[in-house]
């Protein structure tokens, strides 16, 4: 057997066993086979996805997710100029990069791969570790971490008011606050799901 088969089939079987612990574990659900569950007792087990994965203290608007849309696809957050939100969060493949661990600035690797992004608001932890406590507060610092985007809140500022119509996008989506174009906003916006806008 090659190495690299034997390295696969150990990784899926020990993804098999992490599912059954987790399921065990965290969702309560009871043992049953597969072809047991009817489709009305599948809907107590699941239920449909909210549409709008509102957090009420950044509620979702149109303007909001238009501005968040244009950031996560913005390469000027990084240092470099060159990494997006979307170089590591692939839409079109699951939301993440399918890599072992992520690349950053510098072309370093990092210490783990980029999570998922699809419906991140739903999820129990933010980054692998729950290094964050929610999505607003994930979603700046990747673009402050050395290993990351390795930016400044400075430099992502003076980036952002250059551009003609980020200072407009912000004061749209942001019409309450004195000062709308901010770093905590810059975050606040990325999270804005595209799909979900009322």
């Amino acid at each position: 057997m090659t190495r690299n088969l034997r390295t696969w089939l150990l990784g899926t079987a020990a993804i098999v066993v992490a599912g059954v612990v987790v399921g065990r574990l965290f969702l309560g659900a009871p043992e049953v086979a597969a072809s047991a569950i009817t489709p009305a007792e599948a809907k107590g087990y699941f239920g449909l996805l909210p549409a709008v994965a509102d957090n009420p203290q950044n509620p979702v608007t149109p303007a909001k997710v238009e501005l968040g849309k244009a950031l996560f696809f913005e390469p000027r957050l990084s240092k470099s100029g060159f990494i997006a939100c979307a170089s590591c969060h692939h839409l079109a493949s699951g939301g993440g990069d399918g890599l072992a661990t992520s690349i950053g600035h510098r072309w370093q690797v990092g210490g783990r791969n980029a999570p998922t992004v699809l419906n991140a608001a739903l999820h129990v932890a933010q980054f692998w570790d729950g290094g964050a406590a929610d999505v607003e507060e994930q979603a700046g610092k990747p673009i402050s971490n050395p290993g990351g985007m390795a930016s400044s809140e400075t430099l992502v500022l003076k980036r952002l008011r250059s551009i003609p119509a980020y200072p407009e996008q912000f004061r749209a989506a942001f019409p309450d606050d004195a000062e709308p174009l901010s770093y905590a906003n810059v975050a606040r916006a990325i999270p804005s799901p595209p799909s979900s806008a009322p």
